[in-house]
């Protein structure tokens, strides 16, 4: 179950650096489309800055995860 949230979080980013690509075509969308109004975040700051900070390192130990299991993949199958 795990692996498989990984795999779509993985696709989730490669479709989103494909979207940041097309920057003609997000400039012209931007000029017809209007974004939702900025909404004031009413939590506690505090909290959310922590919440932040677990979630990049938990993005930067499954980085490093995934490194591991890469080399490891290269070292036995070579």
């Amino acid at each position: 179950m795990y692996i498989n949230h990984l795999s779509y979080a993985a696709g989730e980013a490669v479709f989103a650096r494909c979207l940041s690509s097309l920057k003609t075509e997000r400039v012209e969308a931007s000029r017809i489309l209007t974004g939702p109004e900025a909404a004031r975040y009413e939590g506690n700051r505090k909290e959310m800055v922590e919440n932040i900070k677990r979630v990049q390192n938990a993005a930067l130990l499954i980085s490093f995860a995934f490194f591991v299991h890469c080399l490891t993949y290269v070292c036995v199958c070579a």
